[in-house]
């Protein structure tokens, strides 16, 4: 796949690796965010305090202007890279932060692991279950904005809401 243009990920597809992931990080275990959902929350306290500078959104996630994005915005990464062989599908995908995939670059996991060993969050009790890294969020504010949605979060919002539908009929 070398210098050919890289098919995207369909959301549905990154929605459901995130989610299989629990929204942590594969190689440091920290929670990730959904960055849509800190685009809309910046709108929604803009508009009710519109004196006040916060630095929650940037559409390039700047450290100054983001940092939360900066460090903790939920990635898609590839496992093993495109440029050594590895695939384009969903068995290769991960959930990362935004540093981690950074810091991986185009090496494979294994060899970014190794050389970087990447301090571990440790919960005394255990890993979060139940983060969706504010995918909720995003939902609740995308449903209540007073302008009409972008098509890229139709797309966002279309692909939650059929995880979550096929959540609610699973068997319990």
């Amino acid at each position: 796949m070398s210098g050919e243009k890289r098919i995207p990920i369909p959301r549905s597809i990154q929605i459901q690796v995130h989610f299989d992931h629990h929204w942590l990080c594969a190689y440091c275990h920290r929670p990730t965010v959904f960055p849509p959902a800190f685009e809309l929350l910046a709108e929604s306290i803009a508009s009710e305090l519109p004196d006040i500078p916060i630095a929650i959104y940037d559409g390039l996630w700047r450290r100054d202007k983001a940092p939360l994005l900066d460090e903790l915005a939920a990635c898609i990464d590839h496992i093993q890279p495109i440029t050594d062989g590895g695939a384009h599908d969903r068995s290769n995908f991960t959930t990362c932060c935004n540093r981690c995939n950074a810091r991986k670059s185009a090496r494979p996991a294994i060899d970014f692991l190794e050389e970087s060993q990447p301090w571990k969050v440790k919960g005394k009790y255990g890993e979060p279950e139940d983060w969706d890294g504010l995918a909720s969020l995003f939902v609740v504010l995308a449903r209540k904005t007073q302008r009409p949605l972008i098509r890229t979060e139709k797309d966002w919002l279309r692909a939650i809401e059929e995880y979550y539908a096929q959540l609610a009929d699973l068997p319990n």
